[in-house]
């Protein structure tokens, strides 16, 4: 499957952005965690994730789940220089 691959401070301005679009209007305080590189497990897989979110009343925690399930699929994070 073939994905954009995107340095991690754009990622995370990607998914900063998607998540303003989706959260409920009643938060805002809850924000996107980092996203880190990550071996694939699979060919299928991206090579990324981000962190647990916070519980939120209000739902914000749901909608991340959506949204790392859904971004999985357009993009990879560039993997750091090893040298």
């Amino acid at each position: 499957m073939a994905r954009d691959r995107l340095p991690a401070a754009k990622l995370y301005a990607v998914l900063e952005r998607e998540f303003r679009k989706r959260r409920p209007g009643a938060c805002n305080t809850c924000r996107v965690p980092l996203p880190y590189w990550s071996g694939s497990p699979d060919e299928v897989s991206a090579n990324w994730r981000f962190g647990t979110p916070a519980l939120c009343e209000h739902g914000c925690h749901l909608v991340m789940a959506e949204l790392l399930t859904e971004l999985w699929t357009h993009y990879d994070i560039e993997a750091w220089p090893t040298s």
